[in-house]
């Protein structure tokens, strides 16, 4: 028995061609099978392990720190994954460096800004790589940005505990 006899079919059964397109169909079906019974991403409610993170807001207005308040569900803008919750918010004075008259340098607060200390629990993925909620991975150093309904800001991860 030929692969392909003189009509073209594939040992005689299924031309090439539709044979291809056959396969594609599969390929796009299992794809969307697989997408709609996947695992919950970390950073949705209920998968991984629960991290304390803290980090800091800088140089923002009033309005701002009246709108971070404890309780404050938070979550990734850009994927919106749920990440986590608001359990600490310490609010201290702005400061920048300034150059005194006689030439040094030193920090002095800036009227009506401030720095806000953020800790919030979230749910992260824990691995030997990375500590990742959403579609951050949370790591000392790194500029995460928080959304709730109230506020949206750009935070640097000061510090990640990782629960037991």
């Amino acid at each position: 028995m030929k692969l392909l006899d003189d009509k073209g079919r594939l040992f005689g059964l299924i031309n090439l061609i539709d044979l291809l397109v056959l396969i594609l169909v599969v390929a796009v079906l299992a794809g969307g099978a697989y997408k709609l019974t996947r695992p919950p991403k970390s950073g949705d409610a209920g998968a991984g392990d629960k991290v304390t993170v803290l980090a800091l807001v800088s140089n923002v207005s009033q309005y701002t720190v009246d709108a971070v308040t404890v309780g404050s569900n938070v979550f990734d803008p850009t994927s919106k994954g749920h990440m986590g919750k608001v359990t600490k918010v310490e609010v201290v004075p702005h400061r920048e460096p300034v150059e005194t008259a006689d030439g040094r340098v030193v920090m002095a607060e800036v009227p009506e800004r401030f720095d806000i200390f953020l800790t919030f629990e979230a749910v992260a993925t824990v691995t030997d790589y990375s500590v990742r909620s959403a579609s951050y991975d949370l790591r000392v150093g790194a500029t995460v940005t928080l959304g709730s309904r109230d506020f949206m800001v750009s935070t640097t991860v000061l510090r990640v505990d990782i629960a037991d």
